[in-house]
């Protein structure tokens, strides 16, 4: 039978001053989230009520409300109106009635953080807390229960822009096994581009990949010149930093590419095409279709340019681009 946290409860208005401001047992919101504005407390929002739940010496501790409670401190508030639950309420029950309904709410971080909370309290044993998981927004298993603890190895920075972007949890899990200096060298990329969970998953895969080939370090690899120069452009960092990350990271994953993109390129060179005409090989090098382009400005510029292709078509530097990407050759007839 579930414990009626209701039962005892009563609604009061409460001084201020009357609350453990340190007692922060029940606070999910990471702090890195920024508290609402003053001016976002208006009357109606300062007279939803405040769960608070009594403590010794006639003092209470909050369990929901903590950013409104902050708000209204700021504004020079006496008093609030409050929720009192009993000294004696169990604290598991209290947290899961203040989680309920907040699992979407809930970063990988946050959740992580709730849990250490939840771990502090009397009564807490692991199969009991794993019953919890759910309410974090994490399915109820003994993998998810340990990633959610590996959590506590990330550097608070980390931990702050993980919070704030809220990162999934398997990619917390890789950020968390990071060494520290790891950490803060991949964190400066993170903050200046920050890239969404597909695109950090298919990074850290990429990283990982090149650190464990090449024996470099991860600050190692994040100090190429290519990816600094990026950062160092505010402009070219706002407009396209991510995808030119994303391609060198790429290079650096798959060196045998770069020098296949190489050899294209100087093939291309080779078959002396006017100036404008591009000839590119598929995304990722995949597949046997070349992409050819032109902006002819007259009708002579097109008749020349579609010449130029045709001789092109004919030499032996044609038959390479296809070769280098993997063309079969033609059958002798």
């Amino acid at each position: 039978m579930e414990y009626d946290i209701y039962r005892g409860a009563r609604l009061e208005r409460l001084a201020l001053t009357a609350i453990e401001r340190d007692d922060r047992r029940f606070e999910l919101a990471w702090p890195a989230r920024q508290q609402p504005p003053r001016d976002r407390v208006g009357r109606a929002t300062a007279e939803v009520p405040l769960w608070v739940q009594e403590i010794a010496g006639g003092r209470y501790r909050l369990v929901r409300g903590f950013s409104r409670f902050d708000s209204l401190r700021e504004l020079g508030a006496e008093s609030f109106p409050a929720l009192v639950f009993a000294e004696d309420c169990p604290s598991l029950e209290l947290f899961r009635a203040r989680l309920s309904g907040r699992s979407e709410e809930l970063s990988a971080v946050e959740a992580s953080r709730a849990l250490k909370s939840l771990e502090a309290l009397d009564g807490a044993e692991q199969s009991v807390l794993t019953g919890f998981l759910p309410l974090l927004g994490q399915p109820a298993t003994e993998g998810a229960f340990s990633s959610l603890r590996a959590l506590a190895n990330l550097e608070e920075p980390l931990a702050r822009w993980c919070a704030s972007q809220k990162a999934p949890l398997p990619e917390c899990v890789v950020l968390a096994g990071l060494p520290r200096e790891s950490q803060r060298g991949l964190l400066v990329l993170l903050r200046a581009l920050n890239p969404g969970g597909n695109l950090l998953r298919r990074w850290l895969g990429f990283l990982t990949s090149i650190s464990r080939r090449s024996g470099q370090t991860l600050e190692d690899i994040l100090a190429d010149s290519r990816i600094t120069d990026i950062l160092l452009d505010a402009q070219t960092a706002r407009s396209a930093g991510r995808e030119l990350v994303s391609r060198r990271l790429t290079e650096l994953r798959y060196p045998e590419s770069t020098a296949l993109r190489q050899r294209f390129a100087e093939t291309v060179k080779s078959l002396g095409l006017p100036e404008g005409v591009k000839v590119e090989p598929p995304e990722a090098l995949e597949g046997d279709r070349l992409r050819i382009s032109f902006e002819p400005g007259t009708t002579e510029a097109w008749s020349g340019a579609a010449a130029a292709l045709a001789r092109a078509a004919q030499g032996p530097a044609a038959g390479e681009l296809f070769r280098l990407l993997g063309a079969p050759e033609p059958e002798n007839r």
